[in-house]
């Protein structure tokens, strides 16, 4: 992704969590400040993440369905174990860590949801990333979007990573009895 994309992005992020700090207000200048700081990391990895994941840059009209923009890979771990063989571990990190603070920033959003629904919640985006680019591929003729299994698991995987951080964080950072 280029700069110039990721500036404008920050900048809609950084309107929408000022709005939000000033709606929250009255509650405090530290609950402001927090709330501001943790929509603000969040809307600008929404939008980033949406970028990334779709590839939106490249996006065309045509609603031409030809058949090669149905492959892909749909047989679970194949991809995966092309990527250890290779050594390739950009890829397999940055599966990874797209959706590693998924459920961090859900989780500081709003934490009355609890862990296991901001989990539950992450794992239902990661799902629908795969058929989303499929459908984008389809609607509107782009080939840059490749679908695979192996992306789900990669991502479900970083969901998971992401939440077993923010535990881990969570628990260390209270006193101990």
């Amino acid at each position: 992704m280029r700069i110039t994309t990721a500036i404008p992005l920050g900048a809609a992020a950084l309107i929408a969590a000022l709005l939000s700090a000033i709606i929250h207000r009255k509650s405090g200048r530290a609950y402001a400040l927090r709330v501001f700081f943790a929509r603000f990391l969040g809307l600008w990895y929404a939008l980033v993440a949406l970028v990334v994941l779709f590839k939106l840059e490249t996006i065309g009209l045509s609603l031409k369905w030809p058949s090669s923009l149905f492959t892909g890979n749909y047989v679970p771990l194949k991809t995966i174990t092309q990527y250890l063989r290779q050594r390739n571990l950009v890829q397999l990190g940055g599966n990874l860590a797209v959706m590693f603070p998924l459920p961090i920033l859900l989780y500081l959003n709003f934490p009355q949801a609890g862990y296991k629904n901001c989990l539950w919640l992450s794992l239902l985006v990661t799902a629908l990333v795969e058929p989303l680019q499929l459908f984008i591929n389809l609607a509107l003729n782009i080939r840059t979007n490749i679908v695979d299994i192996d992306d789900f698991l990669l991502n479900a995987a970083g969901c998971l990573l992401g939440l077993l951080a923010l535990r881990l964080f969570l628990s260390l950072r209270r006193p101990s009895p």
